[in-house]
């Protein structure tokens, strides 16, 4: 049993869910959080070495052309990724689809009656977790 781990990169959290490839069920882990890169940085290799992932998937949006916005948030991602296969080269790196993970995840946060300022603890991880639902179910 391998664990795999997913991220929904933000410049400002970074939402972290986990599965095992097995089960396959995912479960929200945590929002990292910091001063700056570096921090964050401390923060995931941390997470990484205590669950030791064969896999780590990272939400990418699927259209950024002609999108200023999401063209520097894929610029962003492509540079979290590669210092994750900096700091982990052993580690399989994918990135996956996030569109719309995040409309989701208010939702679901909404059904739960958890709303407005209260979703800003879970909601990149609730992303986080959809990214790796629709990784799994692919």
């Amino acid at each position: 049993m391998s664990v795999i781990l997913a991220f929904d990169f933000g410049a400002t959290r970074i939402g972290v869910a986990m599965a095992n490839n097995m089960l396959k069920i995912s479960h929200p882990l945590m929002t990292v959080v910091g001063k700056n890169k570096y921090e964050k940085m401390d923060k995931i290799r941390e997470i990484v070495q205590e669950w030791k992932p064969s896999l780590i998937i990272i939400g990418c949006p699927s259209i950024a052309v002609g999108n200023t916005q999401k063209e520097l948030l894929l610029t962003q991602i492509n540079r979290f990724a590669g210092r994750l296969h900096y700091s982990f080269p052993e580690i399989a790196i994918a990135l996956v689809n996030e569109d719309y993970t995040s409309a989701q995840g208010v939702d679901m946060l909404n059904e739960q009656n958890i709303r407005g300022i209260a979703q800003k603890d879970f909601l990149d991880q609730v992303a986080a977790v959809n990214i790796l639902n629709y990784f799994l179910e692919v």
